[in-house]
């Protein structure tokens, strides 16, 4: 999860080190709510910034 998060807020962030390293914490642990609800949004959220920005 800090490995996602790492990668996301990077000044040149990594969105797909970030979703692989998201998905990995949750097959350690599914249940998850802060990866699986919030972070994974945040993911989607600045992955859609960077598609408009282009």
């Amino acid at each position: 999860m800090s490995l996602a998060y790492a990668q996301m807020i990077k000044s040149s962030p990594d969105l797909d080190a970030a979703t692989d390293n998201a998905r990995a914490a949750l097959k350690l642990q599914p249940q998850w709510h802060y990866v699986r609800d919030i972070l994974m949004a945040q993911i989607e959220t600045k992955r859609k910034q960077a598609a408009e920005a282009r």
